[in-house]
């Protein structure tokens, strides 16, 4: 990078107090700096945002506040600079995407942007709004390239209203911290399909998935060297590591020997063996997955789910051919087995739950469960609202001394689940 790039870059991540964040933006800043013109500014201008605005058919007090707060580039100096190189980014990457030549691309859609300090600006917590706004229309022209109807488009984009709302009831104030998530929207992996949003992704998780062939019985298997505790998750859920745990063995040769994981989430002490002949291995990390998110537009209504899971397989059958994905996957408070104990068996969540062969997560906390069922709260949970049923089982099962954690899952298309038969 030339000096006077990096100078600019360093004096604008020092006005926003977010210098450790400089690897974050320093990557292709040079090009961005070469390229800032007016183009920049025109994006920026009251017209344009209230373009883009009605473009994702967002609510007239949203577009008002953000054409109001849109002063704060005037204000702030750099910044205008800093969302062209963020702009700039999300384009590359749909770019990128449009010009595979038939080949599915898949691109990371997450890039580390920090949380901009609020003492920086009374408006800074909306310059990702911005950013996000901004590539409205070429987003859509994505979309319309490989064939995605304007309704899944606006339904998928309709992310960017509900964050921003969420926020502004919860503080009371307009602001917006999900760019890491709205990220995977902008660069074209991120689509909602009914009740259900599907995320062109990547299996992550330390485990082998096999199937029998006679039966086709799914067997889950953790990989070489997993520090397991005494009920059967990873050390560190929980946030607690503890000094009495046991590692997991995986070894391949003319069978496959390991430690198996049980459909409700614990990693078992008993070595199984897998003959040569009678199981394919199906999935492991790195292989192409459909992640499933469940946003928070209403109840989780079984059916409907089930309908969105029918339909996602020949919607990217459709749109992007190339992509193969081997399993859905899902990182959730709603996979969280311990709710099985207190609700009861036919109610949305737990039906939803049982659909899904478990997996531990790495480092499951309870971060997630608080912020969607409670919100911004403080420590001491006897302060939180108990308005609702789960409200009040959160918080009973913490008075016993109990702890929530993010859950894991997996289901495999052929499996038998309503993946396939939305039913």
């Amino acid at each position: 990078m030339g000096e006077d790039a990096a100078q600019t870059l360093d004096q604008i991540l020092s006005t926003l107090k977010v210098e450790t964040s400089r690897p974050h933006f320093e990557k292709r800043w040079e090009r961005t700096a070469a390229s800032f013109s007016d183009r920049a500014s025109d994006l920026l201008t009251a017209g344009s945002i209230q373009s883009n605005c009605r473009l994702l058919g967002m609510n007239f007090k949203a577009e008002r506040a953000l054409i109001e707060r849109a002063q704060l580039f005037r204000d702030v100096p750099g910044l205008e600079m800093l969302h062209w190189h963020c702009h700039q980014e999300l384009v590359r990457r749909l770019d990128r995407r449009s010009n595979s030549s038939g080949s599915f691309s898949r691109v990371s859609g997450v890039f580390n942007w920090p949380k901009l300090p609020g003492d920086v600006h009374a408006d800074i917590e909306l310059f990702y709004v911005y950013v996000f706004l901004s590539t409205v229309p070429r987003l859509i022209e994505f979309h319309r390239h490989v064939g995605v109807s304007e309704f899944v488009t606006a339904d998928t984009l309709s992310d960017l209203e509900l964050w921003l709302l969420d926020y502004k009831e919860e503080t009371g104030r307009w602001g917006f911290h999900e760019q890491d998530w709205l990220c995977r929207h902008f660069v074209g992996n991120v689509f909602k399909i009914g009740r259900l949003q599907f995320e062109t992704t990547e299996f992550r998780h330390p485990y082998l998935i096999f199937r029998r062939r006679d039966d086709q019985t799914i067997q889950i298997l953790a990989e070489d060297g997993l520090e397991v505790r005494a009920d059967g998750l990873l050390n560190g859920s929980d946030g607690l590591r503890e000094t009495h745990v046991w590692r997991t063995s995986l070894s391949m040769g003319a069978y496959v020997e390991g430690y198996p994981v049980s459909r409700d989430g614990a990693i078992e002490r008993n070595l199984v063996r897998l003959e040569e002949g009678e199981w394919d291995e199906i999935l492991k990390e790195g292989d192409s997955v459909l992640g499933v998110h469940i946003p928070a537009t209403g109840t989780m209504d079984y059916t409907r789910c089930c309908r969105s899971f029918s339909r996602s397989l020949p919607f990217f059958k459709r749109h992007f051919p190339e992509f193969e994905p081997r399993a859905f996957t899902c990182s959730s408070w709603l996979l969280d087995r311990q709710l099985k104990d207190h609700l009861p068996a036919d109610t949305n969540i737990i039906r939803f739950l049982n659909e899904w062969n478990l997996i531990p997560e790495p480092e499951a906390d309870s971060r997630q469960t608080i912020e969607r069922v409670f919100g911004d709260v403080g420590s001491d949970f006897n302060t939180w609202p108990q308005s609702t049923s789960l409200q009040q089982i959160i918080v009973g099962h913490m008075n016993e001394g109990g702890l929530w954690r993010m859950g894991a899952g997996i289901i495999v298309p052929d499996s038998g689940s309503f993946a396939l038969n939305g039913e």
